[in-house]
Order: structure tokens, then C-alpha cells, then sequence
């Protein structure tokens, strides 16, 4: 009896001990598969992927990265000894040229041509809007655009492949266009060339601008004064003083070219606001 118990826990031990080296067998050759089919680390892993990203960046073209994308507001001359302005396009970006008069009201469109590489998107019937991009890397033409009740057409030089893109180009015709409205008193409006105004309208002021400061008004209404001149940059309506000059942007903005006043009265959608301008010495420095 006991030969037989004793046999019997020898089977048993003997099968637990088979089992035991299956069991080892199955971890070692399931190690050995995933060190044959996944030879690296997680960490490795991570650090292959994140070379590989930086390698496939690094190959999309321009060589010099990206191109920086920019909102630029310009005067045209329809001069014919003036050159035509030129628009930055890039590969792969829609460049959205609007056309305005020189109150910043739109300007129809009735045609437009395009010379060179380049998709023009179809836009609706006498909208102020005209959508470019260039078909390859780089490339030049032009595009002439022909407006409502203006018998010169509008010419532009378009070039792709810089590492500037226009992504809004607001072309200002300096004339009043079909939709302007008439304003209650006669002053003058910008010119062609009044780089100054066009660069506040920018939101990118000379260097020799001097920050004011604006109480009574929100962020959106900045002012600089230059050589005893004030420009006053705002969404508003500028009551008085009487300004000198303006020029508006197709998003609404405003540059007033003031003198030397202290005081403000602007019409904020009908209601009437004062703002004080003070020189912001604190800015400068």
C-alpha cells in the first residue's frame, strides 16, 4: 500500500515537474519571439519615432521650414510708371485677397485673369473677394483683376516660394468705389504711399511712434503720436476732433490722423463714448 502511495506521488511529482519545464519552455521561447519580432524598448521606440518625425519634417519642403504667414494692408497706385504690388503665395495655403475703396468699403469684383501656375477659386458673382494658390513649390505670374465702375484693371505680381506668405491681402484702391458711403463732411482720405497710416493699420507702428495712453475705451482703440501728430487706431467711429485723415481696413479698423488733443468723443454703435489720451512714457522704455 504504501509502495503504491508512494508511486503515485512520483507520477504526480512528475508531471508537476513536466509542467513546470513546459511552463519555463513557453516564457523562454515567448521571449525569445518578441525579442526576434520587437528587438527594441519602449524608450527606444519612442526615441526612433520621435527621430523619424523630426526627419520627415525636416524633408518638407521649403528647406528653410514653413513659411511665415502674414496679414498685410496696402495702398495701390493705378499709376502706369508704378509697379504692381507684389502678393507672397506658398504651396499648400490659400491666399484671400480682398478689395476695398478708401472709405474700407468692398470693392465688386466683375473679372478676373490669372497668368501662371496658379488656381484662382471660383467666388460668387460681385463679391470683393479673390482666392489664389499656387499649383507648384515655386512659381511667378500675375493676376488682373478688373473691378465695378473702374476702367483700369487691377494688376498684381504673384510669386510662390518665399518665406513670407500672404494669407490676407487687403488691396485699398484709393477712390471711392460703388458702396461708399458718402460722408456728412468732406476731409481728405489716405493716399497712395502714406506708409505710416498703412503701417498703424497694421498694428505695427514705426519706430519713432510714441505709445499714448487710452482711458475710457477697451483694448481695440490705440493711439501713437509722431511729430506732433496723433493716430488714433479703433473699431469706432471718431466724432472730435475733426481729423485730418483716415484709412480703414476691410475688417472694420480705423487710423485717425488728429492733432495734438487730449480729449476724444467716439460713436460706439450710436452710443456716444470720451476717451483721454495720455503719453504712455512707461511703454516706451
Amino acid at each position: 500500500m504504501q509502495a503504491e502511495q508512494a508511486a503515485l506521488q512520483a507520477q504526480a511529482q512528475a508531471e508537476a515537474d513536466q509542467m513546470k519545464r513546459e511552463e519555463e519552455h513557453n516564457v523562454k521561447s515567448y521571449d525569445r519571439a518578441a525579442s526576434g519580432l520587437l528587438p527594441l524598448s519602449p524608450d527606444q521606440v519612442r526615441n526612433f519615432m520621435h527621430r523619424l518625425e523630426q526627419t520627415q519634417e525636416a524633408s518638407q519642403p521649403p528647406s528653410s521650414g514653413p513659411p511665415k504667414g502674414q496679414v498685410r494692408i496696402s495702398t495701390l497706385s493705378l499709376d502706369p510708371g508704378v509697379d504692381p504690388p507684389q502678393i507672397n503665395l506658398a504651396a499648400g495655403y490659400v491666399t484671400t485677397i480682398n478689395m476695398v475703396d478708401a472709405t474700407g468699403e468692398p470693392w465688386p469684383i466683375l473679372d478676373v485673369g490669372v497668368g501662371g501656375n496658379f488656381e484662382v477659386s471660383p467666388t460668387q458673382a460681385g463679391t470683393h473677394v479673390v482666392r489664389v494658390m499656387p499649383l507648384t513649390r515655386i512659381g511667378s505670374g500675375n493676376l488682373s483683376v478688373l473691378l465695378k465702375d473702374l476702367s483700369t484693371p487691377v494688376i498684381f505680381r504673384l510669386v510662390a516660394g518665399g518665406p513670407n506668405v500672404d494669407l490676407r491681402y487687403d488691396a485699398r484702391i484709393a477712390k471711392m468705389g460703388p458702396g461708399a458711403k458718402a460722408p456728412l463732411i468732406q476731409r481728405p482720405r489716405l493716399e497712395a504711399g502714406n506708409e505710416n497710416m498703412i503701417m498703424i493699420l497694421e498694428n505695427a507702428p514705426p519706430t519713432d511712434a510714441k505709445r499714448m495712453k487710452v482711458s475710457g475705451l477697451d483694448a481695440r482703440t490705440m493711439a501713437w503720436m509722431m511729430d506732433d501728430h496723433v493716430f488714433v487706431r479703433t473699431p469706432l467711429t471718431l466724432l472730435s476732433p475733426a481729423w485730418d485723415s483716415s484709412v480703414s481696413s476691410a475688417d472694420g479698423m480705423t487710423v485717425y490722423e488728429i492733432g495734438d488733443a487730449p480729449v476724444l468723443l467716439m460713436s460706439d454703435n450710436g452710443a456716444m463714448v470720451r476717451a483721454q489720451l495720455v503719453r504712455d512714457d512707461d511703454h516706451d522704455k
